[in-house]
């Protein structure tokens, strides 16, 4: 399990967001060269600094221990169950599945300018196909369950 992740913005590193999870909260960093840009993504609660953001205090039920800024790029509520769902089919708990791993999860497939990559060093060790049918299915499977 990953608790870092790259943050980028238009294909550039921006920063880093890691999960701690003895206290269940995310912080961010920005990236040296990102503090140079002048771009201000958050001017009031995250100025560009050269210090870690983290915000415990913020409401754990809509950030899920993540800045207010990193939190806007978490899915929605369908799209928490699609995730759920294909945890389950892999036998994991959504539980199990903490946040920073879900923007991880979403990628560059999210809401809005930010896109998240796992955090590795060297190149990835393996890579898996997406099953774009069982997905399909997936998703298929949770509407009925609405209707």
């Amino acid at each position: 399990m990953n608790n870092d992740a790259r943050v980028l913005l238009w294909g550039s590193v921006i920063g880093a967001v890691t999960w701690l999870e003895d206290r269940e909260v995310g912080v961010f960093q920005y990236a040296p060269n990102f503090l140079g840009s002048g771009i201000k993504l958050a001017p009031l609660m995250m100025p560009l600094g050269e210090f870690p953001y983290e915000f415990p205090a913020l409401a754990r039920n809509t950030f899920k221990g993540l800045p207010g800024l990193i939190a806007d790029s978490l899915p929605d509520k369908f799209g928490n169950a699609i995730i759920d769902a294909w945890l389950a089919s892999q036998g994991r708990t959504a539980a199990s599945f903490h946040p920073v791993e879900r923007l991880c999860y979403i990628g560059s497939r999210g809401m809005g300018a930010l896109e998240f990559e796992p955090a590795t060093l060297g190149p990835p060790t393996s890579t898996n196909a997406v099953e774009v049918g069982k997905l399909v299915d997936l998703a298929n499977q949770i509407l009925d369950e609405r209707a």
